[in-house]
């Protein structure tokens, strides 16, 4: 015979293909028996109820369960001692099903002396669940009496019920089943940020009766305190026999709902929410939740449970034996937390995580419970959880950075060739002179644009060894920002390379440029205290960029922890790919050369292509090297990293990406922090530990430490924060192995291939737009890392027909650092309440009319990019390619085989600003002196007449600037 799958079962099926022989989805039961057994009647009395439950003898093809009509269960007679019964039945419980072949029960009776026994059986859930374990042992105590007489008629099996219940719920009656859960469920989030995964186990505990009701509320509490979030789903189970004539059958009818609860207020009104969502939910039970989340599209697989029903261990009956004990065995465990109530008050949690966790939650649950019976007016968020750990750090360690540099044997190579670091600090020093003559001591604030290599690092020391402070101004960020920078800094001096004295000179306005002049006589460095600042770094805040202080003392801190820790010596080279407007740029230059090892200073367009970064780890015997997570994926997806980088540095590099890093002979560093705490408080290549100097707190909203593994917002101090402690604005959570645990964001700031940015900012940017009315910027997962989409509403009163994202990308590009600015700009006619509400980006939606290659350079490109794409649908020229499903990871290959093809650099800026392969064959076309192709339809004429005055210079002043990078990338003067 064959059957339908009950949704149940629909959904144990899929479980089973994607953990094939998870012993979480078996029901094993054994007992040690004492007296007289007879194994043949044993045998006989399995068989006659194996034959009454088809379901029994059913195997599984996916879309049908097939019965066996000749189908028999063997109950595997053993003779054994006590310790060898046990591995037997171990074994038993453990052996992976095969729902294809069956059989799907299993059962065996060891002989350990003629009066002591041990007997198991052992199900898959497809076939068996707690409530019909029962019946079938009632059934097989009768049949083993020779009363097999006295069972109950069935009226249908377990086919003949998948059958009626595939029948019954659909058409009109599943839409009003349905219905009524759309509102309750609407937006909810199913799944909770609990450090589940992993072995299945069970912990008990014994509280004073109380209700469940109370229970489940106090539950909701735990749950959602360390899962930090107030919107929390509970899935409550429930019998599922519908109807009476089902009560005898065996089969897998066990179900949940799910209740949906908002954890606030007190104890005592979350109580009367609780009993009400209950209610209702329990009133409402027939409809599984398999079907449910179907039809709603949402994961069934809830993170916790609640089982009301008090938990009655089934037993075996079989005269002339008694049960003298029960065998454990590993627990059947259907969610990652499911919590259970015995009629004694026992608290019964099944898990599927560290025990030491499941343990700490029960634990916080029953002093949840018991504070909330003598208080249940105190507000949830208040009700104690247990102790959290006490401040994670260790004290500061010292280091002379002026005396390691000067005892370093290393070199700094660019392109230009080798230096060794005693002549750096030796220009260091000279440069240092004129900066003294010229008023820079400590305080003094003194803005670097120069250009990355040799004399990046000579810059940086000159201010370090005039006692100043740098502020670095990267020459390829917009000069709008470039000049906020400058002037919120309070700039006392600006120091600028040769090649861009030009622009330093426009961002500087009144202040002073200085060129390094290696004429002047060196002096020794300016004594300043510890905490002098060393730099200042800027960050994306809504407001705009604002500046952070990181004092000399932190500085050398971490350099000298990294140093005494990585394993960074003579005999090891240094890449630094690092941008100069990151916050790290400083460390990262001064790590090699106070540690000994030689530093390869690669350039941006290197740092940028998988191919050529390859290739120059390799040149260069490169042994050490600190990236972006998308620096990481580059190199990984470009060709895998060179076998010589043995040290692989990455700060916000998830655990899975480490991973892939991870080889025989190789050591992968996770690193962690922010501009605020001196760039790393937490490192480490098994998990991240506070660095020496730090100290690392979890707290909740009330700032109270929360216990290990919840949620909560990690803070820093100690010497790597200069004004008492800082509130990171991540969430986190301690490990049981001491180490942190990342998990997001208590506000708006992501962190786009490696920069962090504030959405509000980039909103803010916008709304300054004079075409603009409202505007909504998030992060979404892209490419690997994390990508930026706008969310616009035009103004009234912008111009009929005008393409609003063209228009925006220039103004964006204008003001913000090339991370700032969204991949991809959507067009709403009204924000929605909440950003919840936003639509989901539609990455290949968002198309002008195709117009199709018009010459070899653009039909090479839109082949270029259709492989790299990989699709076979025609790409237009004026398509924006992010919108077509580009990400930078994509952008920055694109740029690359262009390089390759044409001996072309495409600018970065342009990349994002113009993301069109009518713009990029422009840019060809013109390095290769052939006339671009023509468009009357798309006059540019058209853009630059939205454009105000002030955003067409500052697109001229950019336009000027890629011209010259370009001529200085070729060499050109």
């Amino acid at each position: 015979m064959r059957y339908p799958l009950s949704f149940a079962q629909q959904q144990l099926w899929d479980r089973s293909r994607v953990a094939p022989g998870d012993p979480a989805a078996h029901l094993a039961r054994a007992w040690w028996l004492e007296g007289v057994l007879d194994p043949v009647a044993l045998q006989r009395a399995v068989d006659v109820v194996v034959t009454r439950h088809p379901v029994l003898r059913s195997t599984f093809d996916g879309a049908e369960q097939v019965v066996d009509d000749a189908g028999r269960v063997v109950v595997d007679h053993v003779v054994a001692g006590a310790p060898e019964a046990e591995a037997v039945v171990a074994e038993l419980a453990a052996r992976p099903f095969d729902p294809a072949r069956g059989p799907l029960l299993r059962s065996c009776l060891v002989e350990v002396a003629p009066d002591r026994w041990l007997f198991a059986l052992v199900a898959h859930r497809l076939v068996l669940d707690e409530a019909a374990l029962g019946v079938l042992l009632d059934e097989l105590s009768a049949a083993y009496r020779r009363d097999a007489a006295s069972l109950p008629e069935l009226w249908m099996d377990y086919g003949d019920f998948a059958v009626w219940q595939r029948e019954r719920l659909r058409g009109a009656e599943l839409a009003r089943q349905v219905d009524h859960w759309r509102e309750p469920l609407r937006g909810a989030s199913f799944g909770l940020a609990l450090p589940t995964g992993g072995a299945a186990g069970t912990v008990t505990a014994v509280l004073d009766p109380v209700s469940d009701v109370a229970v489940l509320t106090g539950y909701a509490v735990v749950l959602s305190r360390y899962a930090r979030q107030s919107d929390v789903v509970v899935g409550v189970v429930v019998d599922g026999r519908v109807r009476a004539e089902l009560e005898p059958v065996v089969g897998p009818f066990a179900d949940v709902v799910p209740v949906r609860l908002s954890v606030g207020g007190t104890f005592a009104e979350l109580l009367d929410r609780v009993r009400e969502a209950t209610e209702d939910a329990l009133a409402h039970d027939e409809l599984p939740l398999a079907k449910l989340a179907e039809e709603l599209g949402f994961d069934a697989d809830l993170t916790a449970r609640f089982d009301p029903r008090p938990s009655v261990a089934a037993t075996v009956d079989l005269p002339g034996a008694v049960v003298s004990g029960r065998l454990p065995l590993p627990p059947s465990v259907e969610a990652d937390v499911d919590l259970g109530v015995g009629r004694d008050g026992t608290l019964a949690l099944r898990y599927r995580a560290d025990a030491a966790f499941a343990d700490r939650l029960l634990c916080s649950l029953v002093t949840v419970l018991e504070h909330a019976a003598r208080a249940p007016g105190t507000p949830v968020a208040e009700l104690p959880l247990g102790e959290g750990p006490l401040p994670v750090g260790a004290p500061p360690v010292e280091l002379d950075v002026v005396a390691a540099l000067r005892e370093s044997t290393a070199t700094v190579t660019d392109r230009a060739g080798a230096v060794p670091v005693p002549e750096v600090c030796d220009r260091a020093a000279r440069l240092a002179r004129v900066l003294v003559e010229r008023g820079v001591g400590p305080g003094t604030r003194v803005g670097v644009c120069v250009g990355r290599g040799v004399g990046l690092l000579t810059a940086l020391l000159g201010v370090w060894w005039a006692g100043g402070a740098t502020v670095a101004l990267e020459p390829d960020l917009p000069l709008r920002r470039l000049e906020v920078v400058a002037r919120t800094a309070g700039l006392g001096l600006v120091v600028a390379d040769d090649e861009h004295a030009g622009l330093a000179g426009s961002i500087a306005g009144d202040v002073a440029v200085v060129v390094p002049d290696e004429a002047a006589e060196p002096r020794e460095p300016v004594p300043v205290p510890a905490d002098a600042v060393a730099y200042t770094a800027f960050t994306s805040t809504p407001d705009g960029p604002a500046g952070v202080d990181v004092t000399r003392g932190a500085l050398a801190n971490l350099l000298a922890v990294l140093r005494r820790d990585l394993g960074l010596s003579a005999g090891d080279r240094f890449a630094a790919v690092t941008t100069t407007s990151f916050d790290l740029v400083l460390p990262e230059l001064l790590l090699p050369a106070v540690c000994g090892a030689d530093l390869v200073v690669v350039a941006a367009d290197e740092a940028r292509e998988a191919g050529r970064l390859r290739s120059l780890l390799a040149r260069d015997a490169v042994t050490a090297l600190h990236a972006t997570p998308e620096t990481w994926r580059l190199l990984v997806s470009g060709g895998g990293v060179p076998e010589g980088v043995r040290l692989r540095l990455g700060t916000g590099l998830s655990r899975e990406l480490a991973d892939s890093l991870t080889a025989p002979g190789v050591a992968v560093w996770r690193l962690y922090g922010h501009p605020e705490t001196a760039v790393w408080a937490a490192a480490g290549t098994d998990g991240l530990v506070p660095v020496d100097g730090n100290r690392v707190r979890v707290l909740d909203e009330r700032s109270v430490p929360v216990p290990v593994g919840a949620v909560g917002e990690v803070h820093v101090s100690g010497v790597g924060v200069a004004r008492g402690g800082f509130a990171t604005g991540d969430l986190g959570r301690w490990r049981e192995d001491g180490s942190l645990e990342l998990l997001g964001r208590t506000d708006r700031r992501v962190v786009v291939r490696g920069a962090r940015v504030d959405c509000g900012e980039v909103e803010a940017v916008l709304l300054a737009h004079r075409a603009v009315r409202g505007a909504a910027v998030v992060g979404v997962p892209r490419d690997g890392g994390t990508a930026l989409v706008a969310y616009v509403v035009p103004d009234p009163d912008a111009r009929a027909g005008t393409d609003l994202p063209a228009l925006l990308r220039p103004h964006l590009s204008a003001v913000l650092p090339e991370p700032g600015v969204p991949a991809l700009v959507v067009v709403l006619p009204e924000l929605p309440p909440t950003r919840a509400g936003l639509p989901e980006p539609d990455w290949g939606a968002a198309r002008a009319d195709l117009v199709p290659p018009r010459g070899p350079v653009e039909e090479e490109m839109a082949r270029i990019w259709a492989e790299l794409l990989r699709t076979t649908e025609p790409i237009g020229v004026h398509d924006n390619l992010f919108a077509l499903g580009a990400g930078s990871l994509t952008a920055i290959r694109f740029a690359s085989r262009v390089a390759d093809t044409y001996g072309v650099n495409l600018p970065v800026h342009l990349l994002v600003a113009t993301p069109t392969i009518a713009a990029f064959a422009g840019i060809v076309s013109a390095e290769l002196g052939q006339a671009p192709a023509e468009d009357p339809a798309d006059d540019p004429a058209d853009e630059l007449g939205e454009m105000s005055d002030e955003e067409l210079d500052d697109l001229l002043r950019a336009v000027l600037a890629a011209r010259d990078r370009r001529r200085s990338t070729r060499g050109d003067g």
